[in-house]
């Protein structure tokens, strides 16, 4: 399982420009654009009226997504599932291997510094917490 951090652009030269300035490594120029500090992978969305959020890859999401149905709406999309945590952050489960073969873990050479974690705003933390256990995630 891989998540990335997925953020839309209406300029995708821009955006590529606005990471490399601030050395984030470059790992897949097109479809998908991804970049990394070595801890953070940044996904970059060309379509401007894509919605931030999160992509999570994995090769199948079937039992994940029974359990996630009794939690919050799932969608059907073309290329996997998508939902939201209670909370409007979007997650979209692609079912695919991570598109960049690269190892991605690394020194971190960005400027902003060192990628703690994600951190999502919550208006019911437990709510929130259960939809993000079933994809593996723990306190």
């Amino acid at each position: 399982m891989t998540l990335t951090i997925t953020t839309p652009t209406s300029n995708l030269d821009h955006s590529k420009e606005f990471y490399s300035k601030l050395h984030y490594t470059l790992l897949s120029e097109n479809s998908p654009t991804i970049f990394t500090d070595g801890s953070a992978i940044i996904e970059i969305n060309p379509d401007r009226y894509a919605r931030p959020g999160v992509n999570i890859y994995k090769s199948s999401w079937q039992q994940e997504v029974e359990k996630l149905k009794m939690l919050t709406m799932v969608h059907e999309i073309p290329k996997g599932f998508l939902l939201n945590d209670l909370n409007g952050c979007w997650i979209y489960l692609i079912e695919s291997d991570f598109p960049v073969v690269e190892n991605v873990k690394g020194k971190n050479t960005a400027y902003p510094g060192n990628f703690s974690g994600l951190s999502l705003e919550s208006t019911d933390t437990q709510r929130s917490l259960s939809i993000w256990v079933v994809h593996g995630f723990k306190i």
